[in-house]
Formats: structure tokens, C-alpha cells, sequence
């Protein structure tokens, strides 16, 4: 999708689509979202761009095998079901209320990865003809397994007061490492860029210098 539309060769074209494609976002199906989103992401990190718009880390997570259910999952699935209120979908040779099926939907989380249950709430939301609903009434599929509005980072251990994501594009940033460099030590860079946790866990006196330099820096 951004192969042929939006190119993402340069630092800049990766700063372009990312808003472009936010400030688009209800025009592309929840697939593409997570498509864009992974690309960009995976691009940024090879040119040490930094991006911080929350829709790509909401929705590059859903190619992320170990990611967890969104902690406003309960939430998205309450306002599935309101839009659902007096709707009743197929079943058998009779029909249930659609309601029930987002029910049975939940609870079907405990066993199910996040992935593959938002494949059956898609197919779901089809049947009961919610897809028109998407970003006003209810969240897409893929926001509501993986989505987080408060806090798109919330699978993330947060390092300088920010996400370890965040932080290590901040890193890649060789203007940025030279900065902080100058001050805690060239010999101590490349250390922080490789694993910017375990530095500041073991030098804690310098993440504040660190956390000032990348703000700055981005």
C-alpha cells in the first residue's frame, strides 16, 4: 500500500506518509492501517527516524506475535456491544441477539490470541453490519484487540520517560548520540544506543541528561 502511493525511501517520506496517513486514517480499511503502520515503523527504525504518531505504534502491534490484548479491550468490546443494541444476526436456522455473539466474543479472548480473534470480530461485524460504525460508534477490529487510546505505548517498558520504542529511534539519531556523548563519554554511546535499558538501569544518574537531549533532539 505505501510501496506504490507513498514512498518511504528517505527520512522524510517517512515523516510525510506518517501524517498523512493519520490525518487519513478513516479513508483505509483497518488491514491497510496495520500494513502502513509496520512498514513505517520497521523503515523509521533502518534510517533512525523518530515517529511518534500514536496510530502507527497502535497499529504495527498487531504484526507483534507476543503482543497482548489492549488494556481498553473490555471497554471497546462494551461499545461493540451498545452499537448492537436491537440488531439480532444469524445462527443456525433462527437468529440470536448480536449482542450475545459479542458476549461469547469476549470471553473467547481468554483463549485466543489477539490476531485471530480479530479476525472473527471483522467477520462479526460484517454479518451484523457494524463496519459503517468504525471510528465513530466502535472501534475496527484490530484497534480493539491491540488499540489504545490513553496510552499507545502500554506494552512498552518505559526508559527516560518514554517508551524503549521511542527512545531507541530517538538513539539512531547520530546527531543526537553525538550530543549525549559530548557529555556522558564516547565510550559509553554505543552502549546506550545497543541497549538503552539495561545503560540507564546501571547509570541512573545520567537519564536525565539523556531524556533532555532526546527530547530535544527529535
Amino acid at each position: 500500500m505505501l510501496r506504490n502511493k507513498y514512498p518511504i525511501e528517505t527520512a522524510e517520506q517517512v515523516k510525510t506518509a506518517s501524517a498523512f496517513v493519520r490525518d487519513h486514517l478513516t479513508r483505509f480499511d483497518p488491514v491497510d492501517r496495520a500494513a502502513a503502520a509496520y512498514r513505517l515503523e520497521k523503515r523509521a527504525s533502518q534510517l533512525g527516524v523518530c515517529i511518534e504518531d500514536s496510530w502507527v505504534a497502535n497499529y504495527s502491534r498487531f504484526f507483534d506475535a507476543e503482543a497482548g490484548y489492549s488494556p481498553e479491550f473490555g471497554t471497546a468490546m462494551a461499545m461493540r456491544k451498545e452499537a448492537c443494541l436491537g440488531r439480532v444476526v444469524a445462527a443456525g436456522n433462527g437468529t440470536v441477539p448480536a449482542g450475545d455473539v459479542v458476549d461469547a466474543l469476549e470471553k473467547a479472548a481468554a483463549s485466543l490470541a489477539p490476531q485471530d480473534l480479530a479476525g472473527l470480530i471483522d467477520e462479526f461485524d460484517k454479518v451484523a453490519g457494524l463496519e459503517l460504525d468504525y471510528d465513530t460508534r466502535i472501534m475496527d477490529p484490530i484497534f480493539t484487540v491491540v488499540g489504545c487510546t490513553n496510552d499507545p505505548y502500554y506494552n512498552q517498558v518505559k526508559v527516560a520517560g518514554m517508551p524503549e520504542s521511542l527512545l531507541k529511534h530517538k538513539l539512531r539519531n547520530n546527531e543526537t548520540l553525538d550530543k549525549i556523548a559530548s557529555v556522558i563519554g564516547e565510550h559509553n554511546a554505543p552502549v546506550l544506543r545497543e541497549d538503552p535499558v539495561a545503560f540507564l538501569k546501571s547509570n541512573p544518574f545520567v537519564t536525565n541528561i539523556v531524556k533532555d537531549i532526546c527530547e530535544a533532539g527529535c
